[in-house]
């Protein structure tokens, strides 16, 4: 689970798109057995105030210069051809986690670069066509996909991926939103929602010590009425531990407003969030002013080193984006 919400976290400003309507979390994708579930509404992304000055970032010389060459690659935009992505699993193992990209490709295209894979090769699952080659960067293991009808790509281990096909022709039980922690009906429409049960979940060994005294977590971001909304929510395993947990939060956010002199913005953020513990559940809660979000980025890039966007150790870039 940690990689598949690193790596979405990381993607969100690469899939900024258009469409016509977005494209809110639909629990009826996501297969019964999920344990965690995490989805970027692309769409609805590009229609706020910090989707449109992420997209003016993108459009900067050197995201520019690698959006231009992914494109070149794959035929396709990905702040204009992506409309979702949303990704599950029932534990945190990389083999398990599914990916759905819902958006307009060439599909043609895509299957003549994923047939150019190392150690490519082509099945049936029912009526699918399965796609799969070995993915020598994440541990040599073997990648499978396949392409829907409706423009949704499917990424899973070789198990998980028939499961996820199932889900998707409904000829497998799906799960409701009532399963996920703090997934209520306008959360569902959030730009970005995560939620996990971590109680029901295997070979899962949180290393943050708030992590491994919760049981359920959520993450929902979005921006409503020119501000944006961030609530956190975590439920933990016995009253002591919620204690714990919510001192830990006040400490970061006193942290934050003593730091008010090197960084300002942060101290106005801190004083814009609540903490309210009942029982065993810890929500957090910041409501902002977009505008003042987005200042405060160009405040952050305006003191950053100048060259600080080139790859350093251990962080090569693929050849055709370099």
């Amino acid at each position: 689970m940690k990689r598949g919400l690193g790596v979405l976290a990381g993607g969100m400003m690469l899939v900024a798109a258009v469409a016509a309507q977005a494209l809110p979390l639909q629990t009826d994708r996501v297969g019964a057995g999920a344990r965690w579930v995490a989805h970027v509404d692309v769409d609805k992304l590009k229609t706020t105030q910090c989707g449109r000055y992420l997209l003016d970032q993108l459009g900067k010389d050197e995201p520019n210069r690698k959006l231009l060459a992914f494109q070149a690659m794959f035929n396709f935009d990905p702040r204009k051809d992506v409309s979702s992505v949303t990704l599950y699993g029932s534990d945190n193992r990389p083999e398990n986690t599914v990916t759905l990209v819902k958006g307009t490709f060439d599909t043609q295209r895509l299957e003549t670069l994923v047939r150019a894979g190392e150690g490519y090769e082509e099945s049936k699952y029912g009526a699918h066509v399965v796609h799969s080659w070995i993915d020598r960067k994440h541990g040599d293991r073997r990648i499978f996909a396949s392409i829907m009808a409706d423009g949704t790509v499917v990424l899973a281990g070789e198990t998980s991926l028939g499961q996820a096909l199932d889900v998707l022709d409904g000829k497998a039980p799906k799960a409701v939103a009532a399963t996920f922690p703090g997934l209520t009906s306008d959360r569902q429409t959030a730009i970005f929602i995560a939620s996990a049960d971590l109680s029901g979940m295997t070979n899962v060994n949180p290393r943050a010590a708030v992590l491994s005294q919760a049981s359920t977590a959520y993450l929902a971001l979005t921006e409503s009425g020119d501000q944006i909304q961030a609530d956190i929510g975590l439920g933990a395993k016995t009253v002591e531990a919620a204690t714990q947990i919510e001192s830990v939060a006040r400490g970061l956010v006193a942290m934050a407003t003593l730091g008010q002199d090197q960084r300002p913005e942060l101290a106005k953020l801190a004083g814009a969030t609540t903490i309210v513990r009942t029982g065993l559940q810890v929500a957090v809660a910041l409501r902002y002013p977009a505008a003042d979000l987005i200042a405060g980025f160009q405040q952050m890039a305006q003191r950053a080193p100048q060259g600080g966007a080139q790859s350093g150790p251990g962080h090569a870039q693929p050849a055709a984006l370099q």
